[in-house]
């Protein structure tokens, strides 16, 4: 019994050491993923964080400390350009330090800058669209061409207010990602009082495309289509009007369209999010699904 007692006391000794408590850990959180904001506008971060107090936090930009940053949540009042980039947060205690993944902020321009078009095919029936053009435009660069159809409810008048709701939708025309690699982006949408994606519509998306080939230096090479909720049969169908056409696709939170899959694995890349419980059945070339 007398060597039981000194095991126990040195066992409630140790427990109180240095070096024997908790260290800081990360709970997943919606509030610590990449996100997209417009310019101008307020964007943050909050970690949740679990270990012996004291609790310190340090939040960077890029590997670079922000200075005053060093609480759970980092808020940003007034996105700028210069806000865009790779958000990390470091949680220590006494007991040790962890370094949140990468979270990206993009910094992309208010939906009232996109430009206003009109593609009119053959049969004298119009399509409306939007689109951007990189920062530092040059008529003689080659640029890669983005298509992303959008969703229910959207149409022409309604489509600048609509997509500034939906920030991440324009991800691609962030001013950090249009400068590492600029493109062009188009939103097709449609005609007022119209509220779905039909195949005629898209005929004239797929004419919309090559008349922007025509008018801007686009590398045929590297033309890519998404789309988000009713936009992602959109495009799932334009790659099998288009067989080859297209490089990859970026679809989220829709359903597939009337192409058979097999057609579409074989066309262009697809890749699931991390999140994706089906990511072992995936890989970056093909879709394994009958």
């Amino acid at each position: 019994m007398k060597h039981s007692g000194l095991i126990f006391l040195a066992l409630a000794l140790d427990a109180f050491s240095p070096g024997f408590g908790a260290p800081p850990a990360l709970a997943p959180s919606t509030l610590l993923q990449s996100r997209a904001v417009f310019l101008g506008k307020p964007a943050s971060f909050w970690v949740t964080a679990s270990g012996d107090a004291p609790l310190a936090y340090q939040w960077h930009l890029d590997g670079t400390d922000l200075l005053n940053e060093t609480n759970s949540m980092l808020r940003i009042a007034n996105t700028r350009v210069t806000d865009e980039g790779d958000y990390t947060v470091r949680v220590r205690n006494g007991d040790g330090s962890v370094i949140s993944d990468p979270l990206r902020l993009w910094v992309v321009p208010l939906s009232t800058k996109f430009i206003k078009g009109n593609f009119t095919n053959g049969n004298g029936q119009r399509l409306p669209y939007f689109y951007t053009l990189p920062t530092h435009f040059d008529p003689a660069r080659t640029y890669p061409l983005v298509c992303l159809f959008h969703g229910l409810g959207g149409d022409e008048a309604s489509f600048p207010d609509f997509a500034s709701s939906y920030a991440w939708t324009a991800t691609f025309a962030s001013y950090g990602q249009q400068e590492a690699d600029p493109a062009i982006l188009v939103w097709p949408t449609r005609r007022v009082g119209e509220g779905s994606w039909t195949d005629s519509y898209l005929v004239q998306v797929s004419g919309l495309v090559d008349e922007l080939i025509g008018r801007f230096n686009i590398d045929t090479n590297r033309l890519y289509v998404g789309g988000g909720s009713e936009g992602v049969h959109a495009a799932w169908d334009l790659i099998g009007l288009r067989p080859g056409r297209f490089a990859a696709a970026l679809v989220a939170a829709g359903w597939q369209g009337n192409t058979r899959a097999s057609i579409i694995k074989d066309q262009t890349s697809v890749k699931p999010a991390k999140s994706d419980s089906k990511t072992r059945k995936f890989n970056s070339v093909k879709v394994t699904i009958n």
